[in-house]
């Protein structure tokens, strides 16, 4: 379903890219860590420095192309 809406031109709703944001993997894929701090899943980012920087372009890419209010996602990070 997000990649349909993906496909559309203009800029996107914040809420299109919630199941991407929401998802520990991809946070964990911006640590560094072995263990991830924050989410009871592997880091994946941990001696990956690929996967790292790929995770930092797609969050960079999520933010450059959805609109919205980072209050949308507050309940997500508490």
């Amino acid at each position: 379903m997000l990649d349909i809406r993906s496909q559309k031109l203009g800029r996107k709703s914040l809420d299109d890219a919630l199941d991407i944001l929401s998802d520990a993997r991809l946070w964990s894929s911006l640590s560094h860590e072995q263990t991830c701090p924050f989410a009871d899943v592997e880091s994946f980012g941990y001696g990956q420095p690929g996967v790292r920087s790929y995770a930092w372009a797609l969050l960079q890419a999520l933010l450059e192309n959805w609109t919205g209010t980072p209050l949308t996602t507050a309940p997500l990070l508490s």
